[in-house]
């Protein structure tokens, strides 16, 4: 990554956000971040290609638990701790000529 896009970076994109008391490092991009521009509020966007599930949320296949590891990833590495909406998008694929 160049130097020109690094520094308008909201953090530091070599930082580690390692989970207090537990050693566990989290990993993985966020596929979008919208922040507002004193960065008090944060949404974090993550797309899913697959269907979108049926029912109360779970934790099979992990997918509602990346959405809460990357908003507790923002919360950490943005400067002034910003209100996180997460969510997880499933855009639908309609190819019909």
């Amino acid at each position: 990554m160049g130097d020109d896009l690094r520094k308008n970076l909201p953090w530091d994109p070599c930082a580690q956000v390692v989970i207090p008391g537990t050693g566990i490092r989290i990993g993985g991009s966020i596929d979008r971040l919208d922040l507002a521009g004193d960065n008090s509020l944060a949404r974090v966007t993550d797309y899913k290609s697959g269907k979108v599930p049926r029912g109360t949320p779970q934790l099979r296949g992990g997918a509602e638990l990346q959405r809460c590891l990357y908003a507790f990833a923002v919360r950490s590495l943005v400067a002034v701790t910003p209100a996180v909406d997460a969510r997880l998008l499933y855009p639908r694929k309609k190819a019909r000529c």
